[in-house]
C-alpha cells in the first residue's frame, strides 16, 4: 500500500545568541523561538519535529454518521 500524501509539515526551533561589545561593556540576547515549515520552505530536519497527514485510498471504512474515516484537509 502506499499511502496518498495529504500535507508535511516542520516545526523548527531556532535559539541564537547575539552579544556585543565595547569600550565598556559587553552585552549579549538570547533568541529562543520556532517557525512552522511546509513542503516548498527551507526545512531543517534535523531540528523539527514533523506531521505527516496521509490518506490511504483503499481504506473505505466509515463511521456511524456513514461518513468515510481519516482525515479531511481544506486548503
Amino acid at each position: 500500500l502506499i499511502p496518498k500524501q495529504l500535507a508535511v509539515s516542520a516545526l523548527s526551533f531556532e535559539r541564537r545568541v547575539d552579544a556585543s561589545a565595547d569600550d565598556s561593556e559587553i552585552s549579549a540576547e538570547i533568541y529562543e523561538g520556532f517557525s512552522a515549515n511546509a513542503r516548498g520552505d527551507k526545512l531543517k530536519p534535523v531540528l523539527s519535529y514533523w506531521t505527516f497527514i496521509a490518506d490511504d485510498p483503499d481504506d473505505d471504512r466509515r463511521n456511524a454518521l456513514n461518513q468515510q474515516l481519516g482525515p479531511t484537509i481544506t486548503p
